[in-house]
């Protein structure tokens, strides 16, 4: 009877073997197919981007300039533009309101999570081993950025994400404010200047709510709010953004979906009077305008590990309602997660065809410091500077 036990045993123990040999036969397969549409993705970028830079400016070029509230636009976080732009995919700071709002979810992910790609982790994924450990704190996390945009255009913007109790999801607060210098008010009769000034500026808040569902998979929208003041006319409007996040099981390879600043048309308060061709005055009410809603698509994967060192690559394609489609590529280079440089391409759009950037990360007392410093190149307009700065507890 024990010989029958020991026999049955031995079977059961080969079933096992030879199931544990076609998972990883299959995980194998799976590892493989993604690596090469990851590669043909990034091969299609950089070796495509000539055709596809006609085709597409052909398709979307007569788009420009159909889109209200232009401010909505501007890249935040020094980290995210330093690499292109290619974000939707990685966000996984609170740069994530802006890019992608699944990503309020993954800000643990970022550096301690199921998913964080890690050479020092331990075998069985219990986290990273404890010289390490004082780099990655927490899932609450405060970021603040200043632009210098073009044209004496300055550009503030902070974010604050917070996991919810009950792992029932994390939440985010952003806010937003574009200013310029006041401008002197100019006719056809005094094109120096009348000695009148007007002022201009925008304003942005939104709450985002991100769950996640599944180990692989998480979920977030945006509610956002967005005012704009020019020479005593507002225009006022409610948007959505909505995105989802997705680890594919290898590696860290991950997907980003998004679609930001959906919502209504909108125009400014107030009418304008003008003169029409029979010398009569004709008041009318100024014309909506849509927001720039735009559906963006990436991938994301850490290409080299080993020991100190880290290389995370990202691609990403944007499809704006107001513009053609264009491309973005990025890198980052980490040594021992605490120095970063990182550099970025843009393909198909006006004038921003590269930036680049670096950072640095301190922690201290269970709490990770962040700073980060992003440069884009403008071609004829004057360059654009980021500085961000973070906090993770």
């Amino acid at each position: 009877m024990k010989t029958l036990k020991r026999r049955q045993a031995g079977m059961m123990t080969d079933r096992q073997v030879q199931m544990r040999h076609r998972d990883r036969l299959k995980r194998i397969r799976h590892g493989f197919l993604l690596r090469t549409v990851f590669t043909v993705v990034l091969l299609f970028t950089l070796t495509g981007a000539g055709q596809a830079r006609d085709i597409i400016a052909f398709l979307g070029g007569q788009r420009v300039g159909t889109s209200g509230m232009p401010f909505l636009k501007i890249p935040v976080g020094a980290r995210a533009e330093a690499m292109g732009g290619a974000y939707v995919a990685i966000a996984n700071d609170p740069y994530a309101l802006y890019w992608n709002p699944a990503g309020v979810a993954q800000i643990e992910n970022r550096w301690i999570g199921d998913h964080a790609y890690d050479t020092d982790r331990r075998e069985n994924g219990g986290g990273p081993k404890t010289r390490r450990e004082k780099l990655f704190a927490g899932s609450h996390a405060f970021a603040a950025t200043r632009i210098n945009w073009i044209a004496d255009v300055t550009y503030d913007y902070v974010s604050l994400v917070t996991p919810l109790p009950n792992r029932l999801g994390h939440i985010g607060i952003s806010l937003g404010s574009l200013s310029t210098p006041d401008m002197e008010i100019t006719t056809t009769y005094q094109p120096e200047g009348t000695g009148e000034y007007f002022s201009f500026g925008d304003f942005l808040a939104g709450l985002t709510y991100g769950l996640q569902m599944t180990k692989n998979f998480s979920w977030g929208v945006t509610l956002k709010y967005a005012r704009e003041d020019l020479a005593g006319h507002t225009m006022t409007n409610m948007m959505l953004d909505l995105g989802t996040y997705y680890w594919t099981g290898f590696r860290d390879l991950r997907l980003g979906v998004a679609l930001v600043h959906f919502g209504p048309n909108a125009a400014p308060d107030g009418s304008y009077t003008y003169t029409d061709d029979a010398g009569e005055e004709v008041t009318r009410s100024f014309q909506a305008y849509a927001p720039p809603t735009e559906f963006r698509l990436g991938t994301a994967m850490t290409v080299y590990a080993s020991g100190y060192h880290r290389v995370l690559m990202s691609a990403q394609l944007n499809h704006p309602v107001d513009n053609a489609e264009n491309f973005k590529l990025g890198a980052e280079y980490a040594f021992f997660d605490m120095l970063f440089i990182r550099g970025g391409l843009k393909l198909n759009t006006d004038e921003d065809h590269w930036s680049t950037g670096g950072g640095v990360r301190v922690p201290f007392r269970g709490i990770a410091f962040s700073a980060d410093y992003s440069y884009t190149d403008f071609g004829l307009l004057d360059a654009a500077h980021r500085i961000s700065i973070g906090i993770t507890y």
